[in-house]
């Protein structure tokens, strides 16, 4: 090995000098330091492995819980009129995890093409302990039950255990307006962050939310302003 060569060690960067072939040294160490010496400085690859490890095991645990949440409050409603499934994918060496819900009609009469829905889209993007969601839609038979509202603080309250914050983003301007009524923070023109305070469970009109008072109060869910979305 030559003088001045670099090479990464788990991302550290380090140098060699004339007469220490495969020897390293690091300009943050002050010198040649032997093999011993770095182990025992930036720790054996067998505990960065482990370290590696543990990080993963987190991830896919949020992951299996969030969707454990969404499980809990979907699958019946869903099932009643419904086939559908879960599908994960991964990107960015699994630092990136979509998963989608998509659901099929059954039992349609004669003559009439099932529809098919995408019912959610969330998307972990880890790095940053961020989940989105570009995409919650119910099908017309489960939007009196504020499922979608339920989902999205089930999706959160997840989210908050493990440090991990929720947005709503590519919103329609009703959507957006009902949510920063509802204590959603604003991040910029379609996208809104979801926090503790966020009122996900009250109906629209209740006490909590400042209207005319010659409007019509009703429960309709906010996930009805979504139809042509």
């Amino acid at each position: 090995m030559t003088s001045g060569t670099i090479f990464s060690v788990r991302g550290i960067e380090m140098m060699t000098t004339p007469g220490m072939s495969e020897t390293p040294t690091s300009p943050y160490l002050g010198g040649i330091q032997s093999h011993e010496s770095c182990l025992e400085r930036f720790g054996s690859f067998s505990k960065i492995r482990s370290i590696s490890k543990d990080l993963t095991l987190k991830r896919r645990e949020v992951e299996r819980r969030v969707q454990e949440s969404i499980q809990e409050l979907l699958d019946d409603e869903l099932s009643v009129n419904h086939t559908f499934r879960y599908t994960p994918s991964y990107a960015d060496d699994r630092h990136r995890m979509k998963l989608e819900l998509n659901a099929m009609e059954k039992d349609v009469e004669e003559g009439r093409r099932p529809q098919s829905i995408l019912v959610l889209r969330i998307v972990f993007l880890h790095d940053l302990r961020e989940i989105q969601i570009p995409n919650i839609f119910m099908p017309d038979c489960m939007k009196r039950s504020r499922l979608g509202k339920r989902t999205i603080k089930a999706i959160h309250d997840v989210g908050a255990s493990f440090d991990y914050e929720l947005f709503i983003t590519d919103l329609t301007q009703s959507f957006f307006d009902r949510l920063l009524k509802r204590g959603a923070v604003q991040m910029n023109e379609s996208c809104v962050q979801i926090t503790a305070t966020t009122d996900l469970t009250s109906d629209v009109g209740s006490p909590i939310h400042v209207f005319d008072e010659s409007q019509e109060i009703t429960t309709a869910s906010i996930f009805d302003f979504l139809k042509d979305k």
